[in-house]
């Protein structure tokens, strides 16, 4: 039941018709990765935050530190709610804070002597702080990038290279995996702990209920470490201390990526129903689905209403079940790891502050998709939204795990989309209708006593070494 490609029609290149959301300047962006690409090959040798062995005496102090590499609307927001922890940021320009010791533009100063590495940069630029930085042996990782990293492949670099996608063949990582592999990091590759959730920066910034998830190697020692120490920061900052934590970072990794491309999609779907006159905006981000609306392609009709809305994170979260299930990370907390952050997929969808929902609206709405990514706003901002170049790369990996079949048909919906294969509506159509056909075969599968099944091949091992970690 994937969304085959022969099916959509075709619509070649990115609509430029006139949007109904708000234009980006025509100022063209200096991004985070595009430069530090041309920086790349200018690193001759990496920073190190700490040199030779760590004595009993300095142990203590070096993890009281932590350097936060990356100084985003997220990184900004997390900084707000450690302020009983010794943190300093790195920000690789600053434009809109004082190098004035709080925040410093020096990478040597920002890593110097503090144990945990917080890396809160976006998913594309996370090779260039791989090259930047070779972490002492002791050090605690903890990676907030939310993508997958397809090594070589920037799609912000052209229009082209964000409609077609990454190469046929190409590995696409995630942030782990590629710390697994990067001579600068991997023999601190058990000392990584991924942080799911917390959610929106404005709510981290606002004091708001924060439901966290960490993963890390449990079955090692350096990473039992590692995630007691994460534990230890992370609980400063929830006042609830509503922390679940698993032994599978890449598996975690990937369900947070297809909650992205979940976002994405629900921002597509509401683009739709804007360009219908059917979404009405209401205060603090929110917004009211205000009649049903029939989109039709082909043999598929269906009608949008703020239920659809309902059926779309529901079907997403069996989507993630199914694609982690696929790179056989099996075991009891399957289920709980589909549930870990809904809380935050939830409430992306619902709002219309959501990075990932916006670029899906504006995209439905007649925007070129790479000027929203790469032009800055009337505020001097640029949109990052991870989902739009995780549909992408999720794809790439489902096709290229040739040991199973994953059921994924919201990713090939939103790359078909990327791909120009049909207009945003059409291929909205397609999915639901598609997805009906799903749900009525759940509803049989119950009905006469037999389990649903999962669409895949389960198997015991893969090239991506996720049964490594079960």
């Amino acid at each position: 039941m994937e969304l085959k490609n022969e099916e959509i029609s075709s619509h070649r290149g990115f609509a430029r018709i006139a949007p109904c959301g708000a234009h980006g300047s025509d100022a063209e962006l200096d991004t985070l990765f595009s430069k530090a690409l041309g920086e790349r090959h200018r690193i001759e040798h990496p920073v190190t935050n700490k040199v030779g062995e760590i004595t009993s005496e300095d142990r203590q102090a070096f993890y009281q530190k932590i350097a936060m590499i990356g100084y985003g609307a997220y990184g900004s927001a997390l900084h707000s709610r450690l302020d009983k922890f010794d943190i300093l940021p790195w920000a690789r320009r600053s434009t809109e804070h004082v190098d004035d010791g709080k925040v410093t533009t020096d990478l040597n100063t920002a890593i110097d002597g503090r144990g945990i590495l917080m890396l809160a940069v976006p998913s594309n630029a996370f090779p260039t702080v791989l090259d930047s930085i070779r972490p002492h042996k002791e050090s605690v990782i903890m990676s907030l990038a939310k993508g997958l990293i397809v090594p070589g492949w920037n799609p912000l670099e052209t229009e082209r290279a964000l409609r077609e996608g990454p190469p046929e063949g190409s590995r696409a990582l995630t942030p782990t995996e590629l710390i697994t592999e990067h001579k600068n990091w991997r023999h601190v590759a058990d000392n990584v702990v991924f942080v799911g959730g917390p959610g929106f920066a404005k709510d981290v910034r606002g004091g708001g209920y924060l439901g966290l998830t960490l993963a890390g190697r449990r079955s090692r020692a350096g990473a039992t470490d590692a995630l007691a120490k994460s534990f230890f920061v992370l609980s400063g900052m929830s006042g609830d201390k509503n922390i679940e934590i698993f032994d599978n970072p890449i598996a975690l990794e990937i369900a947070a990526s297809m909650k992205n491309v979940a976002a994405f999609a629900a921002g597509v779907m509401l683009g739709v129903l804007r360009n219908h006159g059917a979404l009405e905006d209401i205060q603090d981000g929110g917004y009211r689905v205000t009649k049903r609306v029939a989109i039709r392609h082909g043999d598929h009709s269906v009608m949008l209403d703020a239920y659809s809305l309902h059926r779309l994170v529901h079907a997403a979260g069996k989507e993630i079940v199914n694609i982690v299930k696929s790179e056989g990370a099996v075991g009891s907390k399957t289920t709980s790891l589909m549930m870990a952050g809904s809380h935050d997929l939830n409430l992306t969808v619902h709002s219309l502050t959501s990075r990932n929902v916006q670029a899906g609206m504006r995209l439905a709405c007649g925007e070129n998709i790479f000027d929203v990514l790469t032009k800055r706003d009337a505020n001097g901002h640029v949109l990052t939204a991870e989902g739009v170049s995780a549909s992408h790369a999720m794809a790439r990996r489902i096709q290229n795990n040739a040991d199973s079949e994953a059921h994924a048909p919201l990713v090939f919906a939103m790359r078909n989309i990327l791909l120009g294969r049909g207009q945003p509506e059409a291929i909205i159509a397609q999915y639901f209708g598609q997805l009906n056909n799903w749900l009525e075969d759940d509803a049989l599968a119950v009905l006469n006593g037999t389990s649903k099944p999962l669409r895949l091949r389960i198997h015991s091992g893969n090239a991506h070494g996720l049964s490594h970690f079960n």
